[in-house]
């Protein structure tokens, strides 16, 4: 159900294939989910050395790249939570939504994910795929004066001066569309000032869009009986300026 609805938004000539899996997970971890491949400078790359996503690789260039036996995307869930299976959107109060959790980790395979990672024994911060080069979300992060992290004049990589923007509680993401589709407004990412593994940077704010707001799913955490069953505008723009560009 939760495939369905990422169906009924995004547009790609070539299958997108996704492996899934139970496991036993962190406490507090619903589950996870990425890309099992990057590539960069392919035909038809909109930005030159970044790394994109083998999906969005494969609708730019409309070839079959990593074959059906490879999946795009790999993702786990926690086996040990208790999940509601319904797909009419009233998980009780007891409960966590599944559609909501999978439609959430199925962004971070689409593409809404990246390389920056914080040493906090020195307090810095760096970016790269084996090659200091960005992912394309990371090309779009800036900080509360526009300043794009993945720019080299600005920040050093690695630097002190990166970690201190990744800790700012002031990280946003330039995205031209989901400022467009935002009401003007970028949106702001989940940069708490003591940086947290696995939540950083890679989610919306969640006291800019708490749950009951439209832009609600790409917070890092979700509630019991909380129901989301809409990427929103904000995520929906950022994944269409990743290379996706056509999501109705």
């Amino acid at each position: 159900y939760a495939v369905e609805i990422w169906e009924s938004l995004l547009s790609s000539q070539i299958p997108i294939y996704m492996e899934a899996r139970w496991a036993v997970l962190g406490t507090n971890t619903l589950g996870s989910c990425g890309a099992n491949n990057y590539y960069k400078n392919f035909e038809g790359a909109p930005l030159a050395d970044t790394y994109y996503p083998g999906a969005i690789v494969e609708k730019i260039t409309r070839k079959e790249i990593s074959g059906k036996g490879n999946p795009d995307m790999s993702a786990s869930f926690n086996s040990t939570i208790p999940w509601y299976f319904g797909t009419d959107g009233k998980a009780p109060a007891h409960q966590y939504d599944f559609v909501s959790t999978v439609l959430h980790e199925i962004a971070h395979g689409l593409g809404f994910t990246g390389f920056f990672e914080v040493n906090t024994s020195n307090l810095t911060a760096s970016y790269g795929y084996n090659d200091d080069l960005p992912a394309v979300f990371d090309r779009f992060i800036e900080d509360f004066n526009g300043r794009r992290l993945t720019d080299p004049v600005v920040f050093a990589n690695p630097s002190n001066e990166l970690y201190k923007s990744l800790v700012s509680n002031q990280l946003y993401s330039g995205s031209p569309v989901a400022y467009a589709w935002g009401f003007e407004n970028r949106p702001r990412l989940y940069a708490p000032y003591t940086y947290k593994e696995g939540s950083s940077i890679y989610h919306l704010n969640d006291q800019s869009y708490p749950y009951g707001t439209n832009n609600a799913l790409m917070t890092p955490s979700a509630g019991k009986g909380e129901v989301i069953h809409s990427p929103g505008p904000l995520t929906s723009g950022i994944l269409a300026d990743l290379g996706w560009k056509h999501l109705y």
